[in-house]
């Protein structure tokens, strides 16, 4: 529990990362020191620098699985089981278990959902599980786990938003998908991306409803007002494909 320790922990972790992006090999050297240093810092068992070692830095998915579980056995209250859990779940769906992932996801939501150091875990476990169940066709249960994302400003409840809008988009659902975009589009105080995002999916919602004027109205919308915008050049190339679409269609129907 020196504080130096401590210190020492922490600029390793920051080593191990950037020599990990830039291809350094000399970063399993640091790994190795890492967890000693973790260890002996009081900052975090030993046992989550392992698992953090094999799930982020080395993708062994059955090791971190594995060291996940014995982790959590271990230490059930840590500040940093919330993390673990959480990235159980994630080598469960890698794994293929998506029901297995589903049950840990929803788990960590119930044992740490109130517990305001673990809402970055318990948001994400809510966006996991609502991924998963939205694949299976379980719209309806998806759309409520985004629902019970904790949202602490506009960007947070544009994302839940647009997250709910492209879960009925791949259901089929694009009156609902629509609604969700047009109220991320409405949300004040965000960011422009986010309003390129929205109208972008506005217009591929009335599309697929057979709505080509709206859908080109949205599409237009982002070229007049941010025509130097990567936004506006998938807009326009957009609005080129359904064009088009649409010329090849008129011509079948002449022939």
């Amino acid at each position: 529990k020196d504080p130096t320790i401590k210190r020492h922990a922490n600029l390793l972790h920051h080593l191990l990362d950037l020599q990990r992006q830039i291809g350094d090999e000399a970063w399993r050297a640091t790994a190795r020191e890492y967890i000693a240093a973790m260890s002996k810092s009081g900052a975090a068992p030993g046992d989550f620098a392992k698992l953090e070692i094999a799930y982020y830095y080395e993708n062994s998915i059955k090791e971190a699985a594995e060291l996940s579980a014995k982790f959590l056995e271990a230490y059930p209250t840590h500040g940093l089981a919330a993390e673990a859990m959480f990235i159980r779940g994630k080598c469960l769906l890698s794994s293929g278990d998506k029901e297995g992932a589903l049950a840990a996801f929803d788990s960590l939501v119930v044992a740490y959902g109130k517990v305001p150091t673990a809402r970055t875990y318990t948001n994400g476990a809510l966006e996991m599980a609502a991924d998963i169940l939205g694949e299976s066709g379980r719209v309806n249960e998806a759309v409520r786990r985004i629902d019970r994302a904790t949202t602490t400003n506009a960007e947070e409840k544009a994302a839940n938003l647009d997250h709910k809008g492209c879960i009925y988009l791949r259901a089929g659902n694009w009156k609902e998908a629509a609604r969700a975009f047009e109220r991320e589009r409405q949300t004040g105080g965000v960011s422009s991306d986010v309003i390129y995002r929205a109208l972008c999916n506005l217009g591929e919602c009335y599309y697929r409803t057979g709505d080509l004027p709206s859908a080109r109205l949205y599409m237009t919308q982002i070229v007049d007002r941010w025509p130097d915008s990567a936004w506006a050049r998938k807009a326009r190339g957009q609005l080129y494909l359904w064009g088009q679409l649409d010329t090849g269609a008129n011509d079948s129907q002449r022939e």
